[in-house]
Formats: C-alpha cells, sequence, structure tokens
C-alpha cells in the first residue's frame, strides 16, 4: 500500500512485527534531503517504525514492474508470457517510459517467445 506524508514523499510500508512496520520512501527528484528528513520524522511520530530507508534503483524497479503487471492487457497473461528483464525494465524506467508503454512495446510483442523460452527451460508442463 502506497500512502504520501503531508510534504508529498511517498511511502510504503509492511508490518514485520508487534514492535512495528518497515518503511520505504519514494522521493520525487524535486523533493531535497530535507523533505525526506521532514517525511521520515513524521512518519516515526505517527507510526511504529522498526526499519526505514529511501527506496534503491531495486525497489524503484519492483514498483515500475507491480505497475506494468497491473495493466489490463496483462491480466490474461501467465507470468512467464511477460517481460522480466532487469536490465530493460531499470532501463526504461529510467527513460522515463510509462508502464503502459513498456506492456506495448515490450511485453505483448514478445509474449509468445517468452512463452517458448518457459517451456525450453521448465517443459511443456507449464503451459
Amino acid at each position: 500500500m502506497t500512502e504520501i506524508t503531508s510534504n508529498g514523499v511517498s511511502y510504503t510500508y509492511d508490518i514485520v512485527s508487534s514492535q512495528g512496520a518497515s518503511f520505504i520512501l519514494y522521493p520525487r527528484p524535486e523533493h531535497s534531503d530535507a523533505d525526506v528528513a521532514v517525511a521520515k520524522r513524521e512518519i516515526r511520530n505517527s507510526r511504529d517504525v522498526v526499519s526505514m530507508r529511501v527506496a534503491s534503483d531495486e525497489d524503484l524497479d519492483y514498483l515500475y514492474k507491480d505497475a506494468y503487471f497491473r495493466d489490463p492487457r496483462c491480466r490474461d497473461l501467465r507470468w512467464f508470457e511477460i517481460e522480466q528483464d532487469e536490465k530493460v525494465i531499470r532501463r526504461e524506467r529510467k527513460k522515463g517510459t510509462s508502464p503502459a508503454d513498456f506492456v506495448t512495446h515490450f511485453v505483448l510483442p514478445f509474449t509468445e517467445i517468452n512463452k517458448t523460452k518457459a517451456i525450453e527451460t521448465f517443459g511443456p508442463s507449464i503451459v
């Protein structure tokens, strides 16, 4: 679940124990270090924080993948039919390719190729 602090910094959290949650902040380029510090303080003052960190490239890639997997055109595809090359995902995310455009250019044209690769790797029982 994604939420936003009062100064506009997005964050996600996962309950990790009875002690509280782990938070990941997703500041945008226009957010300063001071904005991130204010967001951290706000979360610490209002939540039980076990850990908190600013998102890494891997976290941002995960959110990007989550967005394109939710595209309605992917609904009927199986996981192995959807492009998951980490280098392609990061390159396109950093270029600013929208998840919808990613689906159009990197998922839909390659579903059969990805299916064939999956069958070669995991055997015909995967389909």
